[in-house]
């Protein structure tokens, strides 16, 4: 296929089925959410605000406080704290 894909309707223009990469696909929203709205990591990056964790969350790295913490709940943990 080749040319422009022209959209003149409420419905699904395409559907992938495939998890290769597509070059240059911009995708703007994930589920209604905008893409800058995402959490990003970057290697040593400082992450700031208000974080809230609704489930269950698993880590198999190094957590480092500099500040006040506040746990509402049980701390389980397999190592020293």
């Amino acid at each position: 296929m080749s040319g422009t894909l022209e959209v003149t309707t409420s419905k699904v223009p395409f559907i992938v089925h495939s998890r290769k990469l597509v070059q240059n696909l911009n995708a703007e929203y994930l589920n209604g959410e905008k893409a800058d709205e995402f959490a990003r990591r970057k290697a040593n990056e400082n992450i700031t605000g208000s974080w809230k964790f609704l489930s269950d969350c698993v880590s198999e790295g190094k957590w480092e406080f500099n500040k006040t913490v506040t746990f509402n709940s049980d701390i389980i943990s397999s190592g020293s704290i």
